[in-house]
């Protein structure tokens, strides 16, 4: 290949007198690659009228025209697979999900994982040539490259995401937090909420192992609580957290992310690597446990790593975690429910027409007796954030006491566990009032659902046909535990025939 060098090599030896052959065993290249640029040189010289063309000539790097060439390094099945990934890429963004899309780094990274011999130059270039449509802009934005002292400095905002929860595409946020030395944390939420925005925080404190000594954010609703002119009043949230970890805070101005641009990128790394390959739990859980664990492997980079142990060891050492909650008196209705965000909670019947301390966690319903001084627990709940009927079948004991009648088809006993319904099913059914008494009799003795299903099973095994209230009390109270059945006569004989009967295909074979 000639190079700037080699091309002002072969003029120089041109100059010198040097014909065409001897230039090419001096410079091991072909005759007709020598008289290729000797031709082009004397062209130049005849047009050279002092205008400057022999300087541009000889300052020219060679050019080579490559359309024409055939693809060595890029295979029948790299095409496929790059064209699988950006058709994949039209669905997310047709689908709501364009921010997940992969990037060329991500096509080519995952083409290396398969053992292809390919560079990411190829990839970006076949790529290119791919797609239907380039983004041009007019206008290149200008920044001013910032130095940072460690621990001075975190970032924070908001992502959206869409994943598939169970089977179902739900839209999530990332709450996303970012150190100066770009060691970054990450957690879904269902809302971008107060409560989200304050255990978030916790959160990402716990996993730096510190406090910055400044959080910086953009003019989010959660953390500015209204304009005054030019001023930004923060939260009452906000507020709470500043003056219990000690930390600044500061607010960037409009439309002007390049001001933390740590935490935009993080928001944009962690969608790509996290879930634009993989974007299907089981769980809510499973996929916060499978964020976190990307951010630890991002975390571990070698040109992360170092940087990051050394602005955690400059946090301010935590002394605890901040509790994130909100607590408003709520009433209770007729059905023994109170009412939170569209989402009705039941409590104990005796609170009905009553009111109820109720305290809102991000994943949880706590309601506690408002009359004491503590304040008593009275019902836990799993937080709904679409509108449901929670009820604990504990809470209607003293209703259906009364009204045994309406068990059967009641929500209580739909949302009851599965073994606790299927005891009923199978033992119970017509006989409401027994099995009223039988939960009555657990809940003032602290019984588990699971010990009232095993003493029933142990009950079944000691051959009662029709188990009722007071053969599952017995067992109880005899602290019986289920043991494996043990083999009749009738079992032995058939086994010791079995045997025989072995014995003697073996002998005639």
């Amino acid at each position: 290949m000639i190079t700037l060098m080699t091309k002002n090599e072969i003029i120089s030896l041109l100059r010198q007198g040097y014909n065409e052959s001897q230039i090419a065993r001096k410079t091991k290249f072909s005759r007709t690659t020598v008289r290729k640029w000797a031709k082009i040189y004397k062209t130049a010289l005849e047009q050279n009228s002092g205008d400057g063309t022999l300087e541009d000539f000889l300052c020219e790097k060679p050019k080579y025209n490559s359309s024409g060439r055939q693809k060595r390094k890029l295979s029948h099945f790299m095409m496929e697979y790059i064209d699988n990934c950006l058709k994949d890429n039209v669905i997310k963004s047709r689908t709501g999900r364009k921010k997940q899309q992969m990037l060329n780094y991500d096509i080519y990274e995952q083409l290396k994982k398969q053992e292809c011999d390919i560079s990411y130059t190829t990839v970006c270039n076949y790529v290119k040539v791919r797609k239907t449509q380039l983004l041009n802009s007019p206008l290149k934005e200008g920044f001013i490259k910032q130095w940072y002292i460690p621990g001075e400095n975190c970032e924070f905002d908001w992502g959206e995401v869409n994943i598939f929860i169970g089977g179902k595409l739900q839209r999530l946020y990332i709450a996303a937090a970012s150190l100066c030395s770009n060691g970054r944390w990450g957690a879904l939420y269902y809302r971008q909420d107060t409560l989200a925005f304050m255990e978030s925080h916790v959160s990402a404190f716990r996993y730096f192992g510190g406090i910055p000594g400044t959080m910086v954010y953009d003019n989010m609703r959660v953390a500015i609580k209204k304009f005054a002119g030019n001023e930004k009043k923060p939260t009452d949230a906000l507020v709470r957290m500043s003056g219990f970890y000690g930390f600044n805070y500061r607010f960037c101005n409009i439309a002007s992310g390049n001001e933390k641009g740590h935490v935009e990128r993080t928001v944009e790394v962690l969608r790509r690597k996290a879930f634009s390959i993989i974007d299907r739990f089981e769980s809510f859980e499973q996929a916060n446990q499978y964020l976190l664990s990307v951010c630890g492997k991002l975390n571990a980079e070698p040109q992360i790593w170092n940087l990051f142990v050394r602005e955690k060891n400059s946090l301010v050492p935590l002394t605890g975690d901040m509790a994130c909650f909100e607590a408003k008196t709520h009433k209770v209705d007729k059905l023994s429910t109170f009412a939170l965000n569209n989402s009705h909670y039941s409590v104990p019947s005796k609170y009905i027409k009553g009111s109820v301390w109720v305290k809102m966690f991000s994943h949880s319903i706590l309601a506690y007796d408002t009359a004491e001084n503590p304040k008593t627990l009275i019902a836990r709940h799993e937080r709904s954030y679409e509108p449901r009927w929670i009820l604990d079948i504990m809470h209607y004991l003293d209703i259906l006491k009364v009204k045994p009648g309406a068990l059967s088809h009641s929500v209580a006993l739909r949302q009851a566990p599965l073994n606790l319904r299927k005891l009923y099913q199978r033992h119970f059914t017509g006989k409401e009032r027994s099995f009223i008494e039988l939960l009555i009799y657990a809940y003032q003795q602290e019984i588990p659902y699971d010990e009232l299903c095993q003493a029933a099973l142990i009950a079944e095994r000691k051959g009662v046909k029709d188990v009722t209230q007071s053969h599952i009390k017995v067992i109880l109270e005899n602290n019986d535990t289920l043991q494996p059945v043990q083999s009749t006569e009738i079992t032995k004989f058939a086994q010791d025939n079995l045997k025989v009967l072995s014995q003697l295909l073996n002998t005639s074979l």
